[in-house]
């Protein structure tokens, strides 16, 4: 189905030893725009984190290569546009545009793992 909006996103255990991902909260909110999940994962990886809606909103595949589901990068306006784009999917699949749209927030955590991934990057190359 179709996870568009604002969710909680809880870490797991193998997030805290994670170089990137040990620096974010146990739970925290993050947009969503999807309707594809990875079922299996391949052999290594790691689930950093997970949601009601996706039981793998963020894996690490080996020792410094990640993926999320999720989307640090948009803001509650972005959001919104999406949610207004794909009304006509949304409202066949469950909550009302209205109540979707009420329910976006700010994610101020999502949004700074990618600061966290950038200066990851930068002590790498240093």
């Amino acid at each position: 189905g179709i996870e568009m909006g604002t969710v909680e996103i809880r870490l797991t255990a193998e997030a805290k030893d994670d170089p990137l991902f040990r620096r974010m909260p146990p739970t925290f909110t993050a947009q969503v725009h999807h309707a594809q999940t990875a079922i299996e994962l391949p052999p290594g990886a790691v689930v950093l984190a997970s949601g009601e809606g996706d039981p793998h909103q963020a894996v690490r595949f080996g020792e410094r290569r990640w993926g999320v589901q999720f989307h640090p990068e948009f803001s509650v306006a972005v959001t919104e546009a999406y949610v207004r784009h794909e009304s006509g999917r949304l409202e066949a699949d469950g909550p009302s545009t209205e109540s979707r749209i009420a329910a976006v927030r700010e994610t101020p955590a999502a949004m700074s793992l990618l600061g966290y991934f950038s200066e990851l990057v930068q002590e790498t190359a240093s």
